[in-house]
């Protein structure tokens, strides 16, 4: 029976919570562009899954303006404090911090960008007004929601982190419990904070009421933001990493995001006949993770922020490099690979398309899960972790410094073909949005899947010399790589670990799209 695809000719959202696409539609509907349903949807989102997002945390947007034929990236990430040093946290040799204060509490929190971003998108290639955007958002908090499955989820991996911190426990747990699934939520305070910041703008943030309560609760619990770091945050606006991938143009995030591992993995993976080596096959997944290896090497080695760290961009994306690599995975059957640091899993994304043609593909995120587990009193702002995304060593490419963006995972992708839209992805998941988005771009440019298809298929993902796979890859390609020397580590079916892709793209018959949102997760996809 052939898959049936619901086209939609005049715009699509995907993201995690039905609600928030909801809006983002209403907004199209209303004449809205894509950057104006992507603000509405963002909005939303931090509101109805708090614990992934939020104007305590910071993200990115990769836009395509049809009118123009241009591609533009919007850096909102968080920046390390101004006191922040390299030697602030005590790190063991592998880089984890034993007393996690770079993960949770106030030393952990970096200054936030997110607002900033959001209402520069606005500013730039919108159409509305910041308080129309941010409407949704308030009238969900004010008047509550159901808790979904995912978040109940993170509540209930999270309640020991948000019992240590009152505020937070008050809002986000009963009687030190998380909600039950169904359960009616509302966040009061959260909703006057935003009402304040539509009214007002930005600036009650960023340099007036509400940024004087944050900068009041981080100093009076001795973390290290300051009134310089708020007034001097500002966006940038850059142009995204460009490269060709067997004849289609892929456009992602630059560093110090994770768009150059995804491109490098892709480089490695064309050098070798994928379509007729099968999907998720024992010789295609030898070759994905070993691409995987590589490349994530490179990104500890290499990737920082690039005002800080020469990133030697040009040279990892070079055929050479892919082609050098790729004569090397064939003989590499063991791992001595220097472990990462850990990184964070709290991060969502959305991808927007319009009847215009205009893109965006945006991710946020406020690190772990909760962030730092601290919410300002009386404000509902639930501070970041983002500290947590730095190498904690010394003397590294990411290492911590004053003034520094960590690096990121974070891939929001684009496809083209001869110059019209293919393909719109990204996903959360921390060190596997990656993997995720690797692998549901070559599932469409390789072995011809359907969109749905391709987001829904089973996963891998290599790290610290293991190769984790979804349990409905088959036995018989578990074995041949444990085989072959593979360290393998078998998960559930639908594993929320492998990552929750959002992905918009032009439908099968040319006219119109279709979108899709990942099974692991609570997301939709829809449009009109």
């Amino acid at each position: 029976m052939s898959e049936k695809i619901d086209v939609y000719l005049h715009g699509c959202v995907s993201a995690a919570h039905p609600l928030a696409v909801e809006a983002g539609i209403h907004c199209l509907r209303r004449g809205g562009n894509a950057v104006d349903a992507a603000v509405t949807t963002a909005f939303a989102l931090q509101v109805l899954l708090p614990a992934f997002s939020g104007a305590g945390g910071g993200g990115c947007a990769l836009l395509w303006q049809e009118k123009d034929e241009k591609s533009i990236f919007l850096n909102y990430r968080e920046t390390a404090p101004l006191k922040a040093t390299s030697t602030m946290y005590s790190a063991l040799d592998d880089g984890n911090v034993p007393d996690k204060s770079n993960s949770v509490g106030y030393k952990a929190v970096a200054v936030p960008g997110a607002l900033a971003g959001e209402s520069l998108l606005l500013s730039k290639f919108g159409t509305i007004s910041l308080k129309e955007t941010m409407s949704p958002a308030i009238r969900y908090a004010e008047n509550g929601f159901e808790v979904s499955n995912a978040l109940n989820d993170v509540m209930t991996r999270s309640a020991e982190k948000l019992n240590r911190f009152s505020s937070s426990a008050e809002i986000f747990l009963r009687d030190s419990a998380p909600y039950r699934i169904g359960e009616r939520i509302t966040l009061r305070d959260l909703a006057r904070s935003l009402r304040h910041v539509a009214d007002e703008g930005i600036d009650v943030f960023y340099r007036g009421e509400i940024g004087e309560a944050i900068l009041k609760d981080v100093a009076k619990n001795g973390g290290l933001l300051t009134k310089k770091d708020l007034f001097s945050y500002k966006p940038i606006v850059t142009r995204p990493l460009h490269s060709k991938y067997r004849g289609y143009d892929l456009y992602t995030s630059p560093p110090p995001f994770g768009g150059i591992a995804l491109l490098e993995i892709l480089h490695v993976l064309e050098q070798f006949d994928i379509s007729r080596i099968g999907h998720n096959t024992a010789e295609a997944l030898r070759l994905l993770s070993g691409a995987m290896t590589w490349a994530y090497q490179d990104k500890m080695r290499y990737l920082g922020d690039p005002c800080f760290t020469k990133v030697p961009a040009k040279a990892l994306l070079s055929r050479k490099h892919a082609k050098s690599i790729s004569e090397k995975i064939p003989s590499r059957t063991e791992q001595a690979d220097e472990p990462n640091p850990p990184q964070g899993d709290s991060t969502t994304h959305l991808t927007v398309v319009d009847s215009q043609g205009n893109v965006v593909a945006m991710t946020e995120t406020i690190e772990c899960y909760f962030g730092s587990g601290v919410t300002v009193p009386e404000t509902g702002i639930l501070l970041n972790d983002e500290m947590h995304d730095f190498d904690p060593r010394p003397r590294r490419a990411n290492s911590v410094k004053a003034g520094k963006q960590p690096a990121s995972n974070m891939s929001p992708t684009m496809v083209f073909k001869g110059g019209e839209f293919v393909l719109g992805l990204g996903s959360p998941g921390g060190s596997r949005i990656v993997s995720a988005v690797t692998q549901a771009t070559s599932n469409i440019l390789d072995h011809g899947m359907s969109l749905s298809a391709a987001v829904a298929a089973p996963r891998i993902h290599y790290e610290n010399g293991t190769i984790h796979l979804e349990g409905r890859i088959p036995r018989d390609v578990t074995e041949k790589l444990a085989s072959a020397g593979k360290k393998i580590n078998s998960r559930k079916d639908f594993d929320i670990y492998f990552g929750g892709v959002h992905a918009v793209a032009r439908a099968p018959s040319k006219e119109g799209l279709c979108g899709a949102a990942d099974p692991r997760r609570d997301g939709v996809a829809k449009g009109f």
